[in-house]
């Protein structure tokens, strides 16, 4: 494969989102293939299964933060498509169309924190419009997707010490959520160092 441009600009989440999920699918389809491969083979001409941790563990955080933390879950290619074509009739420039697109801002003050010079550019209907907008194509019920896929290889987790050390659920107490958090940064450096 041959790549044609080497940067052809942001991405919004929604589009990081659906290369992170391109990649996890590959990146499946690779290790299924290798499986099959390894059956076939003595045990001790069988391929290497694993991928490296840090990659697994970097791809799993960023899936997770954009499902929680962004618009993403509300998205679709439609939504986004629809958008950015209704959008582009107020001139707005690359960097606030993706950051509108982000961020989705449902308030007039979210907006004008958004887009510079937002009042001497844009009349006060015309900004609601682009609040319509919002709400029209990016504001939808979270849209119904597969469950979350694992990163966890069986019982080998993310560090060597074994296990995934995160919990299933947010709560727990403050303790414990600052020793998970304290540990993956352990495991951030140690990939940093190996890196």
């Amino acid at each position: 494969m041959e790549v044609l441009e080497e940067n052809l600009g942001p991405l919004c989440f929604f589009e990081v989102d659906r290369l992170n999920k391109r990649s996890f699918n590959e990146r499946k389809k690779a290790l299924e293939i290798r499986k099959r491969a390894n059956q076939r083979l003595p045990k001790h001409k069988q391929f290497y299964l694993d991928f490296p941790q840090e990659v697994l563990y970097v791809e799993d955080q960023l899936h997770e933060y954009l499902r929680d933390n962004t618009k993403v879950k509300r998205q679709t290619r439609e939504h986004v498509v629809n958008f950015i074509k209704d959008i582009r009739k107020y001139s707005l420039t690359h960097a606030e169309e993706m950051n509108v697109l982000d961020l989705a801002p449902t308030q007039l003050v979210e907006l004008h924190v958004i887009i510079s010079n937002c009042s001497d550019r844009f009349s006060e209907e015309e900004t609601m419009d682009m609040i319509e907008l919002v709400n029209k194509h990016l504001m939808n019920e979270p849209v119904e997707r597969a469950p979350k896929p694992s990163f966890n290889n069986k019982n080998k987790g993310w560090g060597k010490r074994g296990g995934n050390r995160r919990t299933s659920d947010r709560g727990g107490n403050k303790e414990q959520r600052e020793d998970i958090q304290m540990s993956t940064a352990n495991d951030m450096d140690i990939a940093m160092q190996a890196a």
